[in-house]
C-alpha cells in the first residue's frame, strides 16, 4: 500500500492531523500554486479545476484523489509565497492551508527542477541559506492559529525545522508538531534547537541519503520503501500499513553514508567547503557533470585533480566521501539515465 491507498481507505472528514496527512501537506507545495496566487484562498477541490496548472504525474494523480475525498477536498490553501532569486541563490516556496479556523498546516518546498535551487542546496554545507530565513520570516507574518502544524519533505523538511525552531515566541508556543520528511539537519544544534526538538519528528526511508546530511538529534522513523538508495527519497514509493507509515530501521548503506558526511563536514573548514562548492557548481554549468551516470570515480577524481583552487588533501576527502555518496544513492538503480544529476541533492527525484 502507498500514499493513494491510503486516500482511498479514509473518507471521513478529518479532526486529527497524522503523519499521512503530514506527508500529502508536504507533497502539496510542490504543485505550482504560486502560478494561481490571485486565486487565494482556494479549495483543494478547486484547484484540482485549475488548468495548465504546472503539476508532475504523481501530484497530479494524487490532486485527482483528493479532490472527491471528504477528508480532504474542502480544505482550503489561504496562502502562498514563493522566491526564485538567481543574485541571493535561493528558491524558496511555501503554502498555509487552513484545516479549521483554529488550526493550519504550513507546507515548504523542497528543491524544485531549477537549478539555483541545487545550489542552494549545496550552500547549506557551510552557512544558513536565503530560504531558511524566509521560511522564519514566512512563519512569523503568519496569524496566529491556536494549533499550527508545520512540514515539508527534502529540503522543506529542513525548513520547517528551520522555521519552528527560529520562529518568535509567540508563533512558538502555538506549534504542535513539526514533520520533517528525509530533509536534512544542520551544521550545529544549539539551545533553540533542543528548545523544540521534542516537537520535531523525522521520517526517513531505510536508505535514507539526504535526511542523514549535516545534524539532527530528534526522533528518527525510518520508514520501509519500495526502492532503494536516492530513489528511496520519492515519498510515493513508502510503504502503508494499516494507515501508518510501515516502519523499520536505518540500513548500513544510510549509517555508513552518515559516518562519511559527519567526518567530511568536520574535515573540511566552512570557508573551504564553500570553494569546493562553487567548484562543483561551475562543472555543472558547463555541462562536464550532468547525470548520475558520470557520477563514477574515475570521472570525479579526473575534475578534483584538474582543479587548481583544492588542496590535496581535500582531492582526498572529496575521493572517499564520493565513493560512500554513490554507493549510498545508487545500490540497485538498472536505468541510471534515467536519473538527473540535479534532480539528486535534497529534493525529490521526478520522472
Amino acid at each position: 500500500m502507498n500514499i493513494y491507498d491510503y486516500i482511498n481507505n479514509n473518507n471521513e472528514e478529518l479532526i486529527e492531523i497524522n503523519e499521512l496527512d503530514a506527508l500529502i501537506f508536504a507533497r502539496l507545495a510542490y504543485i505550482h500554486i504560486e502560478m494561481i496566487k490571485d486565486k487565494l484562498p482556494i479549495s483543494i477541490y478547486n484547484l484540482s479545476k485549475i488548468k495548465n496548472l504546472k503539476i508532475n504525474k504523481k501530484d497530479l494523480e494524487l490532486l485527482n484523489l483528493l479532490k472527491n475525498n471528504k477528508r480532504f477536498k474542502d480544505l482550503q490553501i489561504i496562502r502562498c509565497e514563493d522566491i526564485l532569486d538567481k543574485d541571493k541563490e535561493e528558491q524558496f516556496m511555501a503554502i498555509t492551508i487552513m484545516i479549521d479556523s483554529e488550526t493550519v498546516f504550513i507546507s515548504f518546498r523542497g528543491t524544485d527542477k531549477n537549478i539555483i535551487g541545487f545550489k542552494e542546496d549545496m550552500n547549506m554545507c557551510y552557512g544558513i541559506i536565503p530560504s531558511q530565513m524566509s521560511s522564519k520570516d514566512y512563519l512569523n507574518s503568519e496569524k496566529i492559529y491556536n494549533n499550527i502544524y508545520i512540514g515539508g519533505h527534502s529540503k522543506g523538511g529542513n525548513l520547517a525545522m528551520y522555521s519552528g525552531i527560529y520562529c518568535d515566541s509567540l508563533h512558538k508556543r502555538h506549534i504542535r508538531k513539526i514533520y520533517n520528511f528525509d530533509g536534512p539537519g544542520f551544521l550545529k544544534l544549539d539551545n533553540n534547537f533542543y528548545k523544540m526538538k521534542n516537537k520535531i519528528i523525522n521520517y526517513f526511508p531505510e536508505s535514507s541519503v539526504v535526511g542523514r546530511m549535516m545534524y539532527n538529534d530528534s526522533t528518527i522513523y525510518a520508514v520501509k520503501s519500495n526502492k532503494e538508495g536516492i530513489e528511496a527519497h520519492n515519498v510515493y514509493y513508502w510503504i502503508i500499513n494499516d494507515n501508518t507509515l510501515k516502519l523499520g530501521k536505518l540500513k548500513k548503506i544510510s549509517n555508513d553514508f552518515k559516518e562519511g558526511c559527519d567526518h567530511i563536514l568536520e574535515a573540511i573548514p566552512n570557508t573551504r567547503k564553500k570553494v569546493i562548492i562553487d567548484y562543483i557548481y561551475s562543472l555543472m554549468l558547463k555541462g562536464e557533470i550532468s547525470n548520475i551516470k558520470e557520477l563514477n570515480i574515475k570521472k570525479i577524481k579526473l575534475l578534483l585533480d584538474n582543479s587548481p583552487k583544492l588542496t590535496i588533501e581535500e582531492k582526498n576527502e572529496l575521493i572517499n566521501f564520493f565513493k560512500i555518496l554513490i554507493k549510498a544513492m545508487l545500490p540497485k538503480i538498472n536505468k541510471p539515465k534515467e536519473i538527473s544529476l540535479k534532480n539528486l541533492s535534497l529534493k525529490e527525484h521526478h520522472k
